[in-house]
Protein backbone atom coordinates (compact mmCIF):
# COMPACT_ATOMS: atom_id res chain seq x y z
CA UNK A 1 0.00 0.00 0.00
CA UNK A 2 1.05 3.37 -1.05
CA UNK A 3 0.21 6.12 1.63
CA UNK A 4 0.75 9.75 0.34
CA UNK A 5 -0.12 13.02 2.16
CA UNK A 6 -1.84 16.10 0.04
CA UNK A 7 -1.77 19.15 1.29
CA UNK A 8 -5.09 21.73 1.37
CA UNK A 9 -5.47 25.13 1.52
CA UNK A 10 -6.69 25.19 5.28
CA UNK A 11 -3.01 23.56 6.46
CA UNK A 12 -5.01 20.22 7.54
CA UNK A 13 -3.68 17.33 5.24
CA UNK A 14 -5.46 14.52 3.87
CA UNK A 15 -4.16 11.04 3.38
CA UNK A 16 -4.30 9.16 0.06
CA UNK A 17 -4.24 5.78 0.17
CA UNK A 18 -3.42 3.35 -3.24
CA UNK A 19 -4.46 0.09 -2.49
CA UNK A 20 -1.87 -2.08 -4.89
CA UNK A 21 -3.84 -5.23 -4.98
CA UNK A 22 -7.49 -6.17 -3.63
CA UNK A 23 -6.00 -7.21 0.18
CA UNK A 24 -5.05 -3.54 0.59
CA UNK A 25 -8.40 -2.31 -1.50
CA UNK A 26 -10.35 -3.93 1.16
CA UNK A 27 -8.36 -2.61 4.12
CA UNK A 28 -9.09 1.02 2.78
CA UNK A 29 -12.51 0.28 2.51
CA UNK A 30 -12.82 -1.26 6.00
CA UNK A 31 -11.54 2.10 7.04
CA UNK A 32 -13.88 4.44 5.99
CA UNK A 33 -16.71 2.29 7.01
CA UNK A 34 -15.22 2.18 10.24
CA UNK A 35 -15.79 6.23 10.37
CA UNK A 36 -11.84 6.23 11.12
CA UNK A 37 -11.22 7.92 8.30
CA UNK A 38 -13.55 10.39 5.75
CA UNK A 39 -13.66 9.49 2.49
CA UNK A 40 -12.92 12.56 0.47
CA UNK A 41 -13.74 10.44 -3.22
CA UNK A 42 -16.60 8.49 -2.62
CA UNK A 43 -14.96 6.79 -6.67
CA UNK A 44 -14.31 3.24 -6.16
CA UNK A 45 -10.82 2.84 -7.36
CA UNK A 46 -7.13 1.63 -6.64
CA UNK A 47 -6.61 4.74 -4.46
CA UNK A 48 -8.96 6.94 -2.65
CA UNK A 49 -8.68 10.33 -0.52
CA UNK A 50 -9.52 10.52 3.13
CA UNK A 51 -9.27 13.22 5.85
CA UNK A 52 -8.06 12.01 9.17
CA UNK A 53 -11.03 12.24 12.03
CA UNK A 54 -9.08 10.34 14.54
CA UNK A 55 -6.47 7.47 13.44
CA UNK A 56 -5.20 4.75 15.84
CA UNK A 57 -2.55 3.19 15.85
CA UNK A 58 -3.94 -0.27 14.60
CA UNK A 59 -7.52 -1.11 12.75
CA UNK A 60 -8.44 -3.30 16.44
CA UNK A 61 -7.14 -0.56 19.04
CA UNK A 62 -9.44 2.29 20.24
CA UNK A 63 -8.66 5.14 21.70
CA UNK A 64 -11.48 7.21 23.92
CA UNK A 65 -10.18 10.63 24.66
CA UNK A 66 -11.30 12.48 27.41
CA UNK A 67 -15.40 11.81 27.38
CA UNK A 68 -15.43 10.93 23.69
CA UNK A 69 -16.53 7.13 22.45
CA UNK A 70 -14.30 5.46 20.09
CA UNK A 71 -16.21 3.55 17.04
CA UNK A 72 -15.78 0.27 15.75
CA UNK A 73 -18.13 -1.13 12.89
CA UNK A 74 -17.88 -4.92 11.79
CA UNK A 75 -19.31 -7.34 9.48
CA UNK A 76 -20.87 -10.87 11.31
CA UNK A 77 -21.53 -13.77 8.80
CA UNK A 78 -25.65 -14.83 9.67
CA UNK A 79 -25.92 -18.50 11.36
CA UNK A 80 -21.86 -18.90 12.27
CA UNK A 81 -19.54 -18.22 15.29
CA UNK A 82 -18.05 -14.66 15.47
CA UNK A 83 -14.91 -13.41 17.31
CA UNK A 84 -13.04 -10.49 17.61
CA UNK A 85 -10.46 -9.30 19.67
CA UNK A 86 -10.70 -5.05 20.46
CA UNK A 87 -8.01 -3.58 22.27
CA UNK A 88 -8.96 -0.34 24.07
CA UNK A 89 -7.12 2.55 25.18
CA UNK A 90 -8.03 5.72 27.25
CA UNK A 91 -6.34 8.73 26.59
CA UNK A 92 -3.93 6.50 24.56
CA UNK A 93 -2.85 4.40 27.73
CA UNK A 94 -4.05 0.70 27.54
CA UNK A 95 -7.61 0.48 29.42
CA UNK A 96 -7.83 -2.15 32.30
CA UNK A 97 -10.60 -3.82 31.69
CA UNK A 98 -10.37 -5.87 35.25
CA UNK A 99 -10.48 -2.79 37.68
CA UNK A 100 -13.85 -2.51 36.01
CA UNK A 101 -17.02 -4.75 38.46
CA UNK A 102 -19.07 -5.37 34.80
CA UNK A 103 -18.44 -5.36 31.25
CA UNK A 104 -21.41 -5.36 29.04
CA UNK A 105 -22.27 -5.70 25.39
CA UNK A 106 -25.17 -5.37 23.53
CA UNK A 107 -26.68 -5.78 20.10
CA UNK A 108 -29.58 -3.94 19.06
CA UNK A 109 -31.80 -2.91 15.76
CA UNK A 110 -31.98 0.84 16.99
CA UNK A 111 -30.23 2.37 19.98
CA UNK A 112 -33.38 2.72 21.54
CA UNK A 113 -34.70 -0.73 21.22
CA UNK A 114 -34.00 -3.82 23.17
CA UNK A 115 -31.40 -5.69 22.89
CA UNK A 116 -31.29 -8.94 20.43
CA UNK A 117 -27.76 -10.04 21.64
CA UNK A 118 -26.50 -8.93 25.48
CA UNK A 119 -22.78 -10.63 26.30
CA UNK A 120 -21.12 -9.78 29.75
CA UNK A 121 -18.02 -11.41 31.37
CA UNK A 122 -17.66 -14.90 30.84
CA UNK A 123 -21.02 -14.71 28.67
CA UNK A 124 -19.37 -13.83 25.33
CA UNK A 125 -16.62 -11.48 26.98
CA UNK A 126 -13.25 -12.19 27.94
CA UNK A 127 -10.55 -9.94 29.32
CA UNK A 128 -6.95 -10.66 27.85
CA UNK A 129 -3.96 -8.95 26.89
CA UNK A 130 -0.72 -8.57 28.38
CA UNK A 131 -2.38 -5.16 29.98
CA UNK A 132 -5.60 -6.93 30.62
CA UNK A 133 -7.16 -4.10 27.83
CA UNK A 134 -8.16 -6.75 24.94
CA UNK A 135 -11.89 -7.42 25.23
CA UNK A 136 -12.73 -10.71 23.08
CA UNK A 137 -16.37 -11.05 22.02
CA UNK A 138 -17.56 -14.06 20.91
CA UNK A 139 -21.06 -14.69 19.22
CA UNK A 140 -22.21 -18.36 18.73
CA UNK A 141 -23.70 -19.39 15.69
CA UNK A 142 -27.07 -19.68 17.50
CA UNK A 143 -26.62 -15.92 18.09
CA UNK A 144 -25.43 -14.69 14.98
CA UNK A 145 -28.90 -16.47 13.29
CA UNK A 146 -30.97 -13.98 15.28
CA UNK A 147 -29.45 -11.01 13.32
CA UNK A 148 -31.64 -11.20 10.47
CA UNK A 149 -32.25 -7.41 9.54
CA UNK A 150 -28.71 -5.74 7.15
CA UNK A 151 -27.16 -3.40 10.10
CA UNK A 152 -27.22 -3.49 14.15
CA UNK A 153 -25.86 -1.03 16.70
CA UNK A 154 -24.27 -1.89 20.05
CA UNK A 155 -22.05 -0.57 22.65
CA UNK A 156 -19.30 -1.63 25.34
CA UNK A 157 -20.62 -0.32 28.56
CA UNK A 158 -18.34 -0.61 31.90
CA UNK A 159 -19.16 0.09 35.30
CA UNK A 160 -17.08 0.56 38.18
CA UNK A 161 -18.01 1.20 41.55
CA UNK A 162 -21.52 2.08 40.42
CA UNK A 163 -20.13 4.70 37.66
CA UNK A 164 -21.50 3.64 34.03
CA UNK A 165 -18.63 4.61 31.00
CA UNK A 166 -19.11 4.02 27.08
CA UNK A 167 -15.50 3.23 25.53
CA UNK A 168 -16.54 2.23 22.21
CA UNK A 169 -19.88 1.62 20.00
CA UNK A 170 -20.36 1.25 16.75
CA UNK A 171 -22.54 -0.58 13.75
CA UNK A 172 -22.88 -4.15 13.07
CA UNK A 173 -23.62 -5.45 9.44
CA UNK A 174 -25.23 -9.39 9.15
CA UNK A 175 -24.31 -10.59 6.15
CA UNK A 176 -27.19 -13.00 5.21
CA UNK A 177 -26.74 -16.68 4.42
CA UNK A 178 -29.91 -18.76 3.01
CA UNK A 179 -28.99 -22.48 4.35
CA UNK A 180 -29.70 -22.93 7.88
Amino acid sequence: MIVERVSTANSIHDIKLIGENDLERQFIKQLAEAGTLSCQNRQVSDSVLFRPISVASEISSYTSNKGTIAQYNFEVIQNEDFSVDLSLESDAAPLDLTLFTAIKLQVKFSKSAAAIIELSIGSGLEISGDDSNVLKVTMTAAQTKLLTCETYYYDVLTTKTAINKYYLEGKITSKKTGTR
